[in-house]
């Protein structure tokens, strides 16, 4: 099954086909983090912008390498959270002189056990971020609504902006385009839904 392939219903996960090599998963990959591991390079004290490249040339070719080993124990941790980790792992270890070490697989569940007797496991990798987590997710979430709308009418995505993003009534949002307020609540859950089934993983 290849990554929004419109012949059916049926989505993967945005992870789960990258994990099969579909080309487009991964450059909507490589599109989304690319921004954030260049800022966490910044936030770890990378200035020269020569090394943020470095740094998230490195990371990518990582987590392209070592995809298959990403799971999340108990359903807690995030993909952003793993890439996170290798970010900061890679250019600690670098600058130790040391080879990095990629944490994913058995590893990762080992590492959040450990943690996990002293902080929530679900906080754990955002611990290691200096910036607020919620912006992250907003960075991550807003880049996949946009990709996600291009599949919709121009009318349902804005009627889905005016909900989600404008925190408007369903009501208000109904008067506006002249429709229910059922077809409202109905367009806005059928995008959530979408964005959950391809992009679960990524949050």
């Amino acid at each position: 099954m290849k990554f929004n392939d419109p012949s059916t219903d049926t989505h993967m996960s945005l992870i789960e086909c990258a994990k099969l090599d579909d080309k487009l998963a991964w450059d909507k990959i490589f599109a989304l983090y690319s921004p954030l591991i260049k800022f966490w390079a910044q936030q770890e004290g990378v200035q020269d912008k020569h090394e943020i490249e470095n740094v998230c040339q490195e990371v990518l070719a990582r987590m392209f390498d070592n995809l298959n080993t990403f799971s999340k124990p108990n359903g807690r941790g995030s993909f952003r959270g793993w890439i996170r980790v290798i970010t900061r792992n890679y250019i600690v270890t670098k600058r130790m002189g040391k080879s990095p070490i990629i944490i994913g697989g058995s590893a990762w569940h080992r590492r959040m056990n450990e943690y996990a007797t002293t902080e929530a496991a679900d906080e754990l990798l955002d611990s290691v971020s200096n910036l607020h987590p919620p912006e992250e997710k907003s960075f991550v979430f807003r880049k996949i609504m946009n990709w996600v709308e291009q599949e919709y009418s121009e009318e349902k995505k804005q009627m889905f902006r005016s909900v989600v993003i404008d925190q408007r009534s369903p009501k208000d949002v109904a008067k506006d385009f002249n429709v229910s307020t059922n077809v409202v609540y109905q367009n806005k859950s059928r995008i959530l839904a979408r964005i959950r089934a391809v992009y679960k993983d990524l949050f």
